[in-house]
């Protein structure tokens, strides 16, 4: 589950995560897996978009991510069907697959 704020002056912010985490109240009182549990369950990042409407992608530039796997641009292909917008990731990022992920207005 999670939130992605696209602005008009062309900001946008997305979190995800993992519905199941580990709630941890203090991190010095959390077990070692608890916490990879929760860092691997949890990204969030922020930065400008680009629209690229004749190839159907928006381009998220990434400034700062809690990952840092997820760095400079990063491409995703849109559709939208109905309330939802659908991303889909380049296939490049995946190993030859790609991940899709669903987002509803709410």
């Amino acid at each position: 589950m999670g939130t992605i704020l696209y602005t008009p002056n062309h900001r946008m912010a997305a979190t995800l995560g993992r519905r199941n985490l580990p709630h941890i109240v203090s991190a010095k009182d959390a077990s070692l897996e608890e916490l990879r549990e929760l860092l691997g369950g949890f990204t969030a990042y922020i930065g400008a978009w680009v629209l690229d409407e004749p190839n159907g992608s928006v381009i998220h530039k990434v400034d700062y991510s809690s990952n840092g796997g997820v760095s400079g641009d990063q491409v995703r292909y849109f559709r939208f069907d109905g309330d939802r917008l659908i991303l889909r990731s380049t296939p490049e990022e995946d190993e030859g697959a790609y991940a899709e992920v669903i987002w509803e207005r709410a």
